[in-house]
C-alpha cells in the first residue's frame, strides 16, 4: 500500500474502528463482571456469642448495733414502808464485788440518811468510784421513822431488832422492841431482798450515836475494813457496840451469814454535813476495798 492508496487507508481505518469496537467491549465486560462480583460477594457477617460477664453481688458493709450506753444508775424498788413510802434502793455499776450501803434505819438518826444521800450525789458526780464494781445505797431504810423523828418504824418496831438472825428474841416493850416475830416488818424484808439480790461482799450500816461512842463496829470478816475506815475517820474500830443487840443486821449478816459488815456509827452531835466531810474518805475506802474470800459462809 502507498500513500496514494485510498482503499488501503479505508482498510486501515476499518480495522482500527473494529479494534476500537472489541477493546470497548472487553471494558464494558470486565466491568460489568466486576459489579457483578461486588453484588455477589458480599461481606459475611458473623454472629458471636460471648459469655456474659459474672454478676458481682453486692454484699453491702456490715453495720455494727449502736451500742447502748449502760445507765449511769438504775434504781430498784425493793418495798413498801408500813405508811406506803417506797424504798427506794440506787444501784450504780454491776461489776463484782458488790457493797451495799443503807442509812437512815433509826428515824431519829437522821445524819445517817443525810450522809448516805451525799454519798449517792458523790457517785453519780465520779463514774471511775464504781468502775468495775457494784455500789447500792438505800439511803432512807425507815422513811416513816425519819419523818416522825422516831427510831422505830410506824409499828413501833426496831428494825435494827427485827431481823431473822440467831439471836432474835421477842420483846414487845422497851425502846429495843424486836417485833412479834423476826422479819414481821415491810422495811425488813426490803433490806432482806436487797441482801440476797446483790450478794455483796461487804455491807455498810450507817447510824448515829450519842456520848462521843462514834465508832467502826464490825460483824463477821470485816476487822480489816473497819479499821482502813479507822484510819480516815479517826474512830476506833470495834467487835461489839458494848452492849447486846439481838436481831440486829450486823449479827443476821455479819455473824450469821459471814458478810463483812461494818456499823458505822456518827457523833450524833455533829451536823450532817460535817460527818459526810469527815466520812467520806472512810466511805470510799470501803467502796475500793475488795475482801478476801469469807471462810464458813453460810449459803444464802
Amino acid at each position: 500500500m502507498t500513500d496514494a492508496d485510498p482503499i488501503g487507508y479505508r482498510l486501515a481505518g476499518r480495522r482500527w474502528a473494529a479494534r476500537a469496537l472489541l477493546l470497548s467491549a472487553w471494558c464494558c465486560a470486565v466491568l460489568s463482571g466486576c459489579q457483578q462480583k461486588q453484588v455477589s460477594h458480599e461481606p459475611t457477617v458473623v454472629h458471636v456469642t460471648l459469655p456474659a460477664p459474672p454478676v458481682e453481688r453486692y454484699e453491702p458493709p456490715e453495720i455494727p448495733e449502736p451500742k447502748q450506753p449502760e445507765p449511769r444508775e438504775r434504781t430498784v424498788v425493793l418495798g413498801r414502808s408500813v405508811k406506803g413510802t417506797k424504798l427506794v434502793m440506787h444501784v450504780f455499776g454491776d461489776g463484782a464485788p458488790a457493797i451495799f450501803i443503807l442509812g437512815g434505819i433509826h428515824g431519829d438518826e437522821p445524819a445517817s440518811a443525810a450522809v448516805a444521800e451525799r454519798l449517792l450525789e458523790h457517785l453519780r458526780a465520779d463514774p471511775s468510784i464504781w468502775q468495775d464494781r457494784t455500789v447500792a445505797v438505800l439511803p432512807r431504810a425507815n422513811p416513816d421513822g425519819l419523818e416522825a423523828g422516831t427510831r422505830a418504824n410506824s409499828r413501833g418496831v426496831d428494825l435494827n431488832r427485827n431481823f431473822p438472825a440467831a439471836n432474835w428474841r421477842e420483846s414487845k416493850t422497851g425502846r429495843y422492841h424486836g417485833g412479834a416475830k423476826a422479819a414481821c416488818e415491810p422495811e425488813t424484808r426490803a433490806i432482806i431482798k436487797a441482801v440476797r439480790q446483790l450478794t455483796p461482799k461487804t455491807i455498810i450500816s450507817i447510824h448515829s450515836i450519842a456520848g462521843g461512842k462514834q465508832c467502826n463496829n464490825w460483824d463477821g470478816p470485816a476487822e480489816a475494813l473497819a479499821r482502813k475506815m479507822a484510819a480516815h475517820n479517826g474512830y476506833p474500830a470495834m467487835g461489839t457496840i458494848g452492849y447486846p443487840t439481838p436481831g440486829s443486821m450486823g449479827s443476821w449478816a455479819g455473824i450469821d451469814r459471814k458478810i463483812a459488815m461494818v456499823t458505822l456509827e456518827l457523833p450524833a452531835a455533829v451536823k450532817s454535813e460535817v460527818c459526810w466531810q469527815a466520812n467520806r474518805p472512810a466511805l470510799l475506802e470501803a467502796v475500793r476495798w475488795r475482801p478476801g474470800p469469807a471462810r464458813d459462809a453460810v449459803g444464802k
